[in-house]
């Protein structure tokens, strides 16, 4: 992601080294009507990836009015997590989020 990065998000470096959780910093594209706006994702791999997909939630203070996105938690659904395989990688999650 560093060498090829999806436009509108940013990744954030990890903290301590743990490369099971990623920050992301989302900018929606102009024509979303969150337009202007910059929000926090949280992403979490944990010891089933790749099998399963990784967690994905917005900061719980700034969440989204979204159908895609509880609006308590702020966990992701995307159509990707419902119908996951192992070829499926974090860019291909990131470029269906933007």
């Amino acid at each position: 992601l560093e060498n090829n990065p999806v436009q509108g998000i940013d990744l954030e470096p990890t903290v301590d080294d743990n490369c099971f959780d990623l920050t992301f910093f989302f900018r929606p594209s102009k024509e979303s009507i969150w337009s202007g706006c910059m929000f926090r994702i949280f992403c979490s791999f944990n010891d089933t990836f790749n099998v399963q997909p990784p967690s994905m939630h917005f900061d719980p203070n700034h969440i989204p009015y979204h159908p895609n996105v509880d609006p308590i938690t702020g966990r992701i659904s995307l159509t990707t997590n419902e119908k996951w395989t192992s070829r499926y990688t974090l860019r291909l999650l990131l470029d269906e989020l933007v």
